[in-house]
């Protein structure tokens, strides 16, 4: 046990050292006693906070109420009391405290003074307004559904979306707003949410608004745990992807008008094609007919325009089995697999192996990294390229380089060679269907094989182009897409 003197230093001392504010309170409100935590709190010194009063210092709108829990505390009515409220600083400053009051009374039993307990929560305020402010002003719509499904309060961007009133929203579940297919998905993540089982769940649904029309909406909610670690409750964050699946929507459509049109084209291609090559055949064949009927009868001149018809008939039916091959090569579908590029490439040599020894053509061949691609059209790709090059010679010995390197993280690939060229503002005209530069008009070929390199290219994601000048040769450089297999 303390003696008597000790026990009033100890309290003396509890009371002025305290780290949150103390004071006592005469019955009319004035200050009797304040320790420093108070003085700083209210921005005071001790002299100056005594002379004035708590209700001179409490902002107008909370002073009723502190009032009247004072009288009933007076009265009896109350033992003691607590509130937050606001109190005005001498800087001017309003700030929020925690105010807890208790009534002490004398030996008679009549009210003495009052002990009031100061706490700021300054803080705590601006925070919790904080959360408010993002509640209510946040771009998606914002609920907490109680552990039943029942609306408890909502954002205005949640109203907004669903169409509704406040007062017509709160108080109904989710159940009678989601489209009866979604309802049992979302009464199940309720359910292992609640027990558990998952800590959020997240998924696409549909709500129902008030004008009976159905909107798309991405669900994402997950539950708040109370003091003894049970879910009181949902916070659900509603975001309005109705935009997205009409998107979405619009591009299936299209995706299947495409494919029907797509296959349409192919019936025509076809269709034409065959229709076409048979009188082709019999123009050839009549024309050949005439030479061995007549014989030697034919004048020179005559035996020229056969030769012209027959020549002409024979280029058409070549550009028409071009225009198959393209049709064909943009239906294959693109089959990606990991492929070493350098055994791909050598395989292509193998098959070109006569051609390039006939034309006395130099291949070198670089070490070339293992890609994520369809091996069977990159071989088209590099045969047309290779073949370009020896095809579009020049007088010096063929010289054909074939490189692989990275720039700014992506793989570029080329194929190199000395050849006659072009000038540069062809670049992008000869990559189009049967298009001849005036250089190559005496040289054989469609004009389809660039134009098949470039689609096939696409459809890997990349894209190809051509660095050229007259008489320095041409440097055809292509990418693959994003790799997910490279080294």
């Amino acid at each position: 046990m303390y003696p008597e003197d000790d026990l009033h230093v100890l309290f003396r001392t509890t009371f002025e050292r305290a780290s949150i504010g103390i004071a006592h309170v005469k019955l009319d409100g004035s200050w009797l006693r304040v320790n420093e935590r108070l003085c700083e709190i209210l921005g005071y010194d001790e002299q100056e906070l005594l002379s004035t009063t708590f209700q001179h210092l409490t902002f107008p709108e909370d002073l009723d109420k502190d009032m009247e829990l004072a009288y009933q505390t007076l009265e009896g009515k109350i033992d003691r009391y607590s509130i937050e409220k606001r109190y005005i600083r001498k800087d001017g400053k309003v700030i929020w405290a925690l105010l807890s009051v208790s009534l002490v009374r004398d030996a008679n039993g009549e009210p003495d003074f009052f002990i009031s307990i100061v706490q700021d929560i300054m803080l705590r305020k601006q925070t919790q307004e904080m959360f408010r402010s993002t509640f209510e002003q946040a771009a998606v719509g914002i609920a907490h559904v109680s552990l039943d499904g029942v609306f408890l309060r909502c954002n205005q961007k949640c109203f907004d979306f669903l169409g509704y009133q406040s007062h017509e929203l709160i108080g109904r579940t989710f159940q009678e707003l989601t489209y009866p297919e979604d309802v049992e998905k979302g009464r199940q993540a309720l359910r292992d949410m609640v027990s558990g089982r998952i800590p959020y769940c997240s998924f696409e649904k549909r709500y129902f608004r008030k004008d009976g029309s159905f909107v798309w909406a991405q669900l994402t909610s997950g539950p708040v745990f109370g003091v003894d670690g049970c879910p009181e409750y949902l916070v659900s964050v509603i975001e309005d992807i109705q935009a997205r699946k009409d998107d979405e929507a619009l591009l299936i459509r299209q995706k299947e008008e495409l494919l029907q049109t797509n296959q349409e084209l192919d019936s025509f291609v076809q269709i034409v094609s065959h229709d076409l090559q048979e009188p082709i055949r019999a123009v050839i064949s009549y024309c050949e007919l005439l030479k061995e009927d007549l014989g030697d009868d034919l004048s020179e001149d005559v035996r020229d325009d056969l030769k012209f018809i027959s020549g002409g008939a024979t280029r058409l039916k070549e550009m028409i089995g071009s225009l198959l091959r393209l049709a064909r090569s943009g239906r294959k579908r693109v089959q990606k697999e990991p492929v070493s590029l350098t055994r791909c490439v050598e395989g292509v040599l193998g098959m070109l192996k006569v051609s390039l020894e006939d034309a006395n053509a130099e291949v070198e061949l670089h070490t070339l990294p293992l890609v994520y691609a369809d091996e069977e059209l990159l071989r088209h790709v590099y045969q047309n390229l290779i073949e370009n090059s020896v095809k579009f010679c020049g007088e010096e010995p063929i010289r054909i380089e074939i490189t692989s390197e990275q720039v700014d993280g992506e793989w570029v690939f080329g194929v190199k060679d000395n050849g006659i060229g072009f000038d540069a503002k062809y670049a992008d005209r000869i990559f189009e269907p049967f298009k001849r530069l005036p250089q190559t008009m005496s040289r054989s070929g469609e004009g389809i094989g660039l134009t098949m390199c470039q689609k096939i290219i696409q459809r890997h994601g990349g894209r190809i182009w051509v660095e050229a000048s007259p008489g320095q040769g041409a440097h055809f450089r292509f990418t693959l897409g994003v790799q997910e297999a490279s080294g």
